[in-house]
């Protein structure tokens, strides 16, 4: 309940798939995914009622490690995953920023030719999520851009900003809104430069 850590304590585990639906839409491709899916698998879902980002039944079967592209832009990409999509494409469209919006739900493993592709692609990348930033989302990502650079499948680093929740305990309650402000997970025009 109100995990913030399991995704970095669960990564660690061998063979453990780790899903993060950004939308209902995707919790249903995930749901049937999981269903044929031999083998340990974890799924962080939200209280329920979460807003709906894709239309309904336009996203088909997921296959494992399976980047859905959500907003199509240039230069810098939002990588989200979990509950904080919806947020991501908010604040694009509230910004008419021409940053593309990938969301994620699977953060293990991630399709390596599909990252590939996006790391090669953009500049900037920002990953969102909704946990800890020590062994989460973002730390994935960045693991996956080094491992790609040493196979030489990757030409340079792109520019990569996490945001995410800071090494530190939250003594608060409140919304959810209220929460991501202050532990930082918010976007700000100035990343967008």
């Amino acid at each position: 309940h109100h995990a913030t850590e399991e995704i970095g304590m669960l990564r660690v585990i061998p063979n453990m798939t780790i899903c993060a639906p950004g939308d209902p839409e995707e919790t249903k491709c995930i749901t049937r995914f999981s269903v044929n899916n031999y083998g340990p698998l974890y799924i962080r879902l939200g209280k329920a009622g979460e807003p709906l980002v894709h239309k309904e039944n336009s996203l088909g079967n997921l296959s494992l490690g399976d980047i859905i592209p959500v907003i199509s832009g240039s230069e810098t990409a939002i990588f989200s995953t979990g509950a904080m999509l919806k947020y991501a494409v908010d604040f694009v469209k509230q910004h008419r920023l021409t940053a593309s919006v990938y969301s994620f739900p699977f953060i293990k493993p991630l399709n390596k030719g599909q990252i590939t592709i996006l790391l090669n692609k953009y500049q900037q990348i920002i990953t969102l999520e909704e946990h800890q930033k020590s062994g989460g989302f973002g730390s994935a990502i960045l693991e996956t851009a080094n491992d790609l650079i040493e196979e030489k499948k990757l030409n340079k680093l792109p520019n990569i900003k996490r945001i995410a929740i800071p090494d530190k305990f939250y003594s608060i309650s409140g919304s959810q809104k209220y929460l991501w402000e202050k532990a930082g997970l918010v976007l700000k025009e100035e990343y967008f430069k």
